[in-house]
Formats: C-alpha cells, sequence, structure tokens
C-alpha cells in the first residue's frame, strides 16, 4: 500500500516503476494506491496490462460531509473582488497588489525565455533536417553565399515546423499570461517591454513578499475570529524553515494582538515537545497562530483550524543540469497537493 501517490517526488515514481515490473512476474501481488487527490485515471493507465486490456479497478471512498469553505484568491485581496475589499485591511491589500505585479514580471520573463528556448531548439532541428536532405555541406570551407542560401531554407522550414515544435511549456504560459491579461481587462500583453533577468534579479524579495502577506493575512484572520468570539487555530503553510522564523518575527513584533495570539512553528527540526504544542486547544479569547510547513498538509490533524492561509509554495529537490547537482529550489505547490488542505476563510 502507497499513501499519497499525488506527491510526485523521485522516490515514489521510481518505486511505480520497479512494482510495475514486477507485477509482471508477481501478477499474484496486489498493489493499493492511495490520496484523497488522486487522478486516479492516469495512475491506472500506467498500471494496465497491454497485452489484455485489463483495467484498472478504482475503489472511491466518500467522504463526510465538510463544512462549508470559502475560498479567497490572491486576486481577490488584491481589490478584483470588490465585495471583499473593505473587508481587507489597505496593507494586506497593498502588499496581494505588489505580488501580483511581481508574478506577472515573472511570468512574462519565464515567457520570453521559454520562446528563445524554442526558438533554439527549432533552429538545431531544421539545420539537421536539412543537413540529412543534403541541402547543407559539412564542410567548413563553405562561402558565405551558401551559408545564407542555408539560413534562408531553415527560415523556411522554420515557418511550417512553427506550430508543431511549440513545447508544452511554452503553450501552458502563452495560456497562463493571457489569462492575466484578461483577469486585468487588458488586451495587450503583461508587459509590452521586454523584462530582463537584472529587473527579475531580485527573487528574492517576491519569497519576502509572500511571507510577509501571509502573516498580515493570519493576523487580519486572527482579529476576525476573536471579535466573532472564536477559539481555535489559524494554519499557515510556508515553503521552509526561514520563511516560518520570518513570519515569526513579524507576528511577534509588529503584530497588534501580541497577548492574543500565540505563535507556534511547526517543523520536522523543531523538538517533539514543542511540536505537541499545536495540539493543545486554544484558550477562550486567544488563537493559534501556526506556521507550518506541508507536514501539516497529511502527516499531522489539528482539529480547531478555523482557517488556512497557502503562500501555495514548497521547497523540493531538483536536480540543475548545468551545474550537474541536486539543489533546493522554492517552487508552486501542485494543483493535487493545493487540493489537499481548505484554503483561508474569513468571516
Amino acid at each position: 500500500m502507497i499513501d499519497e501517490v499525488h506527491e510526485r517526488d523521485i522516490d515514489t515514481d521510481f518505486l511505480l516503476v520497479l512494482l510495475r515490473d514486477l507485477l509482471k512476474k508477481r501478477p499474484e501481488l496486489r498493489v493499493i494506491l492511495m490520496s484523497a487527490t488522486l487522478d486516479a485515471e492516469s495512475f491506472g493507465e500506467y498500471f494496465s496490462n497491454e497485452d489484455d486490456s485489463t483495467s484498472v479497478p478504482v475503489m472511491s471512498v466518500p467522504t463526510k460531509p465538510r463544512h462549508p469553505v470559502e475560498v479567497i484568491q490572491l486576486e481577490d485581496m488584491a481589490g478584483d473582488d470588490k465585495a471583499l475589499v473593505d473587508d481587507i485591511p489597505s496593507d494586506v491589500q497593498g502588499l496581494a497588489q505588489s505580488l501580483l505585479r511581481l508574478q506577472d514580471l515573472q511570468l512574462q520573463l519565464d515567457l520570453e525565455e521559454a520562446i528563445a528556448e524554442d526558438a533554439a531548439a527549432l533552429r538545431i532541428q531544421t539545420r539537421s533536417l536539412a543537413e540529412d536532405e543534403g541541402n547543407i555541406s559539412n564542410d567548413e570551407d563553405d562561402s558565405d553565399s551558401s551559408d545564407s542560401d542555408s539560413d534562408s531554407s531553415e527560415d523556411e522550414e522554420s515557418s511550417s515546423l512553427q506550430s508543431s515544435s511549440s513545447s508544452k511549456r511554452l503553450r501552458a504560459l502563452r495560456r497562463a499570461v493571457a489569462m492575466r491579461s484578461k483577469a486585468r481587462g487588458q488586451t495587450k500583453p503583461i508587459s509590452t517591454a521586454p523584462v530582463t533577468k537584472l529587473q527579475m534579479s531580485e527573487k528574492k524579495e517576491i519569497g519576502e513578499l509572500t511571507t510577509r502577506l501571509v502573516a498580515k493575512l493570519a493576523e487580519h484572520v486572527a482579529k476576525v475570529e476573536l471579535d466573532a468570539g472564536r477559539k481555535g487555530s489559524v494554519l499557515c503553510f510556508f515553503p521552509g524553515l526561514d520563511e516560518i522564523k520570518e513570519a515569526m518575527s513579524i507576528l511577534e513584533e509588529d503584530s497588534s494582538l501580541k497577548k492574543k495570539i500565540k505563535v507556534l512553528p511547526l517543523h520536522s527540526t523543531i523538538p517533539q515537545q514543542d511540536q505537541q504544542r499545536v495540539f493543545i486547544p486554544a484558550d477562550y479569547g486567544t488563537v493559534k497562530v501556526i506556521l507550518a510547513t506541508n507536514i501539516a498538509e497529511s502527516s499531522v490533524t489539528i482539529d480547531d483550524v478555523l482557517a488556512v492561509v497557502d503562500s501555495g509554495l514548497v521547497r523540493e529537490l531538483n536536480w540543475d543540469a548545468e551545474k550537474s547537482m541536486s539543489t533546493m529550489v522554492t517552487v508552486p505547490t501542485s494543483k493535487a497537493s493545493s487540493t489537499q488542505v481548505s484554503y483561508i476563510l474569513v468571516g
């Protein structure tokens, strides 16, 4: 039995490869894949037997009735939801708007890089096809005129290959830019001027803004819950321990609710005795603000959570092909992981 299969790390994926090969030799074995957000169809196709078209059975366990949850996105807090603007503090709105602008610039930069990479790959593909057909000589002493003729023939073939060679990443980024422009009521792209690496060299600023926004939003939600006479927890998701420490500093130093909120970090490196504090019910007139990583997504259950504030970022191990080494990078969380938690509930 393999649980939380939606968490597509390299260890889990490699294990599934081995299991599929093992099932061919040991058909009597039964493999059970479990997840609350499992894409059953794709996993079923992967494990299905191509020889006899055997389908993989899927068992769905209905969940208990859930409390109604109001989902509020970043764009809503930035002012897209006019009905919500009056309820969100101006400093939170300002942070949300600044973060959206930086994310739009990063999106534009990613699109430009994808276009450049796609164009380079297309040129290599076109030249390779021309060499296979004998239209380009491999002789290094070719004249400039032959080079220009080759370039023109490459350009002609490039247009015919353009539609088929666009990568999935490029198409996805173009859709994302179009969606962001439409959301802002624009007919033009997010940015008409090219975005340079120098403009986005402060990638750290996005992380700092996100941390500050989550901390300030958690403080606002705690105030709403206290004003309503409720007690419980506000659970905040961060990518790592550094962000948790920064959020703790913001809440403990800048917060006007120091005496009414109890800030509790939850991380695997924290002593177990301190981790247990998140399970102790909050006293009347107080709200616990739990700052956690995705350890609280599926590893623990906290009973008195009133609201969840998700940064939408996780830290994971990725392979850097240029440096030939593995590095820890902060990336957006997957759609499957994001559905594992309840999003922010206000009011």
